[in-house]
């Protein structure tokens, strides 16, 4: 099979825009109005008929999504890249954004492909914003198509663009936590995750290979949201198996997502009654997937959602025959749906919207509320604010999205939404209530959140909670505020994790320990991983600036409340050693190591502490396990190089030491290593040209360790001229 093995994922929306349309349809050809709820047959199939009122969906609520794709991976080798996970997640965005898939607003729909899929910014979308965002009656779509991994048997994670495989936990998003976002954190009525991250194959870390397939990431997946409420999940692949993608594949794409968007598109649409229905769509892949990779992969699908629910329109139906509660048999011709208009309506935050005498919601956060699936022509709208006078004037739809503006949000009919048209319109010169109206503030921390002036807009933000708590825009300005802030902290601990030893920039981990404490004060309800964070962060800075005590009981009070950090228990290592502590030391990396038994940064300073108490063998082992587990950093090699000369074996020092410099020329520290191997054996001339090889490039000795080179060198000099 040309195909290439790979994760990925593809999701999918629940919609029922054409379900209102087929129910008018019925009720002028009836005889007797039937009740707002009843049940009918199309072709044999039982067809869920509500009433509705225009709203995505079945009338209640929103539609908020957040699709995820990365092929390029920041710290993985080339051939475990992917190639079309960024793709399937731009068009399966571009079908929820089409009005056969929801017409999803931009404003409630997070894409994130490739570098913009960073850890930091999904835990913003799917952490912060999305639960500050949903309310009861809203229904959340998330997609992920990239890589997941497990390590050990303790947890499966989906690797974000700038993971690290080394330290999964510190730099991945774990299974676990986006079970408690869906299950505990999201108020949504019905949550659908959909996933393919079946990795393909060994990822050169503690991932689970090819012949452990009883331990991919499906295994956790298939957990998430069982505790809760409405949570539909649809895997690539079952347990046990590995997902495909190829170029054979609509140009390039993954098999599942594939045919996931044929089956929507109209494919699945078997009854040919107009509407892709979720059993329709499981049918159609259950039957396509396998087909197409031979039986190796076969999609999964479990959790709590009506098999008859339309997920999607196609653009024509035929000729159906419909029965509604007890009336009698009536044919309904269908010969193609309807377009459907949309009404984004502009302005305060939290205003009241009626449509045709029905409520279709508040303006959110950001002060825009869509209003989709509606009909042509002539609509009655009303806009209601306490302490106010409603507003209420005739809105003509005739475009494929009209924009209206309240209060004087801006000029009316500007810009546009995903492909279609913008008409225009306008909503009289009504007021809303000043309870609904932000505060001046508001514009103040925005502009200075433009002019990139962080302390400041934080400090308005101070204000803001002290002047005016209950501002309609204050939940979107956390949410802002939150996704600048995690990343500096997270960027500093990435830093950490992938650094093996080398330095860092000045001051990072107290930018780092600010932006976490600040990081607190926005989200007053995050977990306490977000503490353990900033007490890593403060004891880090304290350790750079040779504060060693304090650092270790920074360092303990982290360990304490995340008791699976890595990167702290690494830290601690450091500092007991730095304050004479040596067997807490061994213990806190020996800890670090079963934490994080792919993470090269504990072998390494296990290695430093065998070697200097004179246990060298020992320190060989842990040296060649930081070698094997960051094969890319010359820096952890060296360390091998002065373990072989104290042993005696000068040959094989002597071969790492031009093996060394042979993949990396501008290695100081192999030079100079390979200039005391030839001094001890007698070859001075030779000696002499590796020492001043290795003084002329940089290297992390010390001053005195400088010295000493500089004094070997002068005395090879003067020998080698006797």
């Amino acid at each position: 099979m040309k195909s290439k093995l790979r994760q990925f994922n593809f999701a999918f929306l629940l919609v029922i825009q054409m379900a209102f349309y087929f129910h008018a349809s019925a009720q002028r050809t009836a005889p007797q109005r039937p009740n707002t709820q009843t049940q009918g047959r199309a072709q044999g199939r039982e067809v869920l008929v509500k009433e509705m009122s225009g709203a995505p969906l079945d009338g209640r609520g929103k539609l908020w999504a957040v699709v995820i794709g990365v092929s390029k991976y920041k710290n993985l080798a080339p051939n475990s890249q992917l190639q079309y996970a960024h793709r399937d997640a731009e068009d399966f965005a571009a079908f929820l954004r089409s009005p056969n898939g929801g017409g999803f607003p931009s404003s409630q729909l997070t894409l994130l492909t490739n570098q913009s899929a960073t850890l930091s910014a999904i835990r913003s979308s799917l952490g912060t914003i999305l639960p500050r965002s949903v309310e009861p009656d809203d229904m959340v779509v998330i997609f992920f198509a990239g890589h997941g991994v497990v390590e050990g048997e303790s947890d499966g994670y989906l690797l974000a663009y700038d993971s690290d495989p080394q330290n999964l936990y510190a730099t991945a998003l774990q299974v676990s936590e986006l079970n408690r976002i869906i299950s505990e954190r999201l108020k949504a009525r019905n949550v659908i995750l959909i996933a393919d991250a079946c990795h393909s194959g060994r990822l050169g870390f503690t991932s689970r290979s090819v012949g452990e397939r009883a331990l991919l990431v499906n295994r956790f997946l298939d957990e998430v949201g069982k505790s809760g409420k409405g949570v539909f999940r649809l895997l690539g692949s079952r347990q046990d198996q590995l997902s495909y993608e190829g170029a054979n594949w609509g140009g390039g794409h993954g098999a599942f997502t594939w045919f996931l968007l044929e089956g929507l598109r109209g494919k699945a649409d078997r009854d040919r009654d107009g509407y892709v229905r979720v059993g329709e769509l499981l049918d159609f892949l259950s039957e396509s997937v396998p087909k197409a990779t031979q039986s190796l992969q076969h999609p999964r699908a479990a959790g709590d959602i009506d098999t008859q629910l339309p997920m999607a329109v196609v653009a024509a139906a035929p000729k159906v025959s419909v029965n509604v509660a007890a009336a009698p048999k009536v044919s309904v011709n269908v010969a193609a749906a309807p377009q459907l208009f949309s009404l984004e309506v502009h302005g305060a935050p939290g205003l009241e919207v009626y449509l045709d005498n029905s409520f279709r919601g508040r303006v959110l956060p950001n002060g825009v509320l869509l209003i989709g699936q509606l009909n042509p022509g002539e609509h009655d709208l009303s806009i209601l604010s306490t302490g106010a006078q409603p507003i209420s004037k005739k809105v003509s739809l005739t475009k494929t999205n009209t924009i209206l503006r309240v209060n004087g949000a801006g000029p009316v009919g500007r810009g546009s939404v995903g492909r279609g048209s913008v008409g225009r319109g306008s909503v009289g010169n009504g007021s809303v209530a000043s309870g609904s109206v932000s505060s001046p503030l508001v514009a103040q921390i925005k502009q200075s959140l433009n002019n990139r002036d962080l302390s400041g807009a934080f400090n308005l933000y101070q204000q803001l909670v002290i002047q005016a708590p209950g501002d309609p825009q204050r939940a979107s300005i956390e949410a802002t505020l939150s996704s600048i802030l995690e990343p500096i902290g997270q960027n500093a601990i990435n830093y950490y994790v992938q650094s093996s030893g080398r330095g860092e920039r000045p001051g990072m981990f107290k930018e780092a320990a600010e932006a976490f404490r600040l990081l607190k004060i926005v989200t007053p309800n995050s977990d306490q991983s977000i503490e353990a964070k900033l007490k890593f962060c403060e004891g880090k800075a304290m350790f750079d600036n040779k504060q060693f005590a304090d650092a270790a009981e920074r360092f303990k009070s982290a360990v304490l409340l995340d008791p699976r950090a890595a990167y702290a228990y690494s830290a601690l290592g450091m500092a007991y050693r730095n304050i004479k502590k040596d067997d807490q030391a061994l213990a806190s990396f020996k800890r670090a190591v079963e934490l994080a038994p792919s993470w090269a940064l504990p072998y390494l300073q296990m290695g430093v502490l065998y070697r200097d108490n004179g246990e060298l063998d020992k320190a060989k082992e842990a040296f060649q396990n930081a070698s094997r587990f960051d094969p890319g950093n010359p820096r952890v090699q060296e360390q091998l190089i002065p373990i072989y000369m104290l042993k005696g074996e000068l040959n094989e020092a002597e071969r790492l030491g031009n093996e060394i410099i042979s993949k990396y020329p501008d290695s100081g520290l192999a030079y100079l290593w390979l200039g005391q191997i030839y001094e001890q054996t007698g070859h001075r001339s030779k000696a002499a040209k590796a020492y001043e090889q290795g003084l002329a490039l940089p290297t992390d000795i010390s001053p005195e360790q400088r010295d000493d080179f500089i004094n070997r060198l002068k005395k090879c000099r003067k020998k080698g001229k006797k």
